[in-house]
């Protein structure tokens, strides 16, 4: 699934996350802890959208914000809206600017492939 739009000034700064819960995790509330972590993302004014990749039984979702001072406080703001028992350390997987990998010009269609090789 892609839902950013293609066009950037500059590269974006993301956070990649699990939507698949580990082993020792309640997997209603994880599931409930992303869906709330992605709407809250799409209320920030730097958000430019998210795609998801799915590696093996891995489901990844990677949000884009337009700069890091809107990702910063995302993350701020996300941690006081998950419910008891979890951790926000859990679901995120990491977070940067894909400055490092895009080649030029960017093709938001190798996204993808560049989070892969970062992580």
């Amino acid at each position: 699934m892609n839902k950013v739009n293609e066009t950037y000034s500059k590269p974006p700064f993301f956070v990649s996350m699990f939507v698949t819960p580990g082993d020792h995790i309640n997997a209603g509330q994880y599931s409930d802890a992303v869906a709330t972590l992605a709407s809250s993302a799409s209320l920030n004014p730097g958000f430019l959208g998210y795609t998801e990749d799915r590696k093996d039984k891995n489901h990844i979702r990677t949000i884009y914000f337009d700069n890091y001072k809107s990702l910063i406080s995302w993350l701020d703001e996300a941690n006081d809206l998950l419910p008891f028992g979890i951790n926000l350390n859990d679901i995120i997987q990491g977070r940067g600017c894909l400055w490092k990998w895009l080649p030029e010009p960017a093709d938001i269609g190798e996204v993808d492939e560049f989070i892969a090789l970062s992580a």
